[in-house]
């Protein structure tokens, strides 16, 4: 039983860490940290996400396994097109957002939520895939199944902070190395976003 229960974990912390380098979790966290670049920043935006889409799954894993209840589908087809909305809406930002900071406006900003709120969006849209396999592992024991999400949240936030340390390093890099072609990053980077965003939409409806 407790070997049973310590591979089912160490699956969950793998599967973790592999589910935060989806696309779109890459994308948003990529463009948000490219509006205004910085490793501090970098790491702050990915943990946010990284406890805004663990918070979710808790709170499902709560709903579904402890209270018995079900997330209408509905409200997960919608999440997915939301995603892919925000998506589009943080690439139109960061446009935005550098002709602003070309003119030399200030685009210092408050929005320390924005990270968690996106990051609760994607756990919300990613709830039926990343449970999926709760029932499996966790031989409907609810304490089990808790523990699945926790240490899967887990290896998603530990992800979440190497993506943030690599971006953060490599704006960093960019910006001595080149500034135009930092530059260039930034709106590619806020391309894709919008790209990715509109191809997520079309394909969630």
């Amino acid at each position: 039983m407790l070997i049973s229960t310590l591979t089912t974990l160490a699956a969950s912390l793998l599967l973790g860490i592999l589910h935060a380098f989806d696309p779109d979790h890459v994308v948003a966290v990529s463009a948000m940290s490219a509006e205004k670049p910085g490793l501090r920043r970098s790491l702050r935006y990915c943990s946010h996400w990284a406890i805004g889409h663990g918070g979710v799954l808790l709170i499902c894993t709560v709903l579904l396994f402890g209270l018995g209840l079900q997330l209408p589908e509905r409200l997960l087809t919608t999440a997915e097109t939301a995603v892919g909305a925000v998506l589009i809406l943080i690439g139109l930002l960061c446009f935005w957002r550098f002709h602003q900071q070309h003119q030399g406006v200030s685009t210092e900003t408050k929005g320390r939520r924005t990270p968690t709120l996106v990051g609760m969006l994607h756990g919300l849209a990613g709830s039926a895939p990343a449970l999926a396999l709760v029932p499996v592992m966790s031989q409907a024991q609810f304490i089990v199944a808790l523990g699945y999400v926790l240490v899967f949240s887990a290896g998603v936030l530990l992800s979440m902070l190497l993506v943030g340390l690599g971006l953060g390093l490599l704006q960093h890099s960019l910006r001595q190395w080149s500034l135009q072609l930092f530059q260039w990053c930034r709106y590619g980077v806020a391309t894709g976003s919008v790209l990715l965003g509109g191809y997520w939409m079309v394909h969630s409806l």
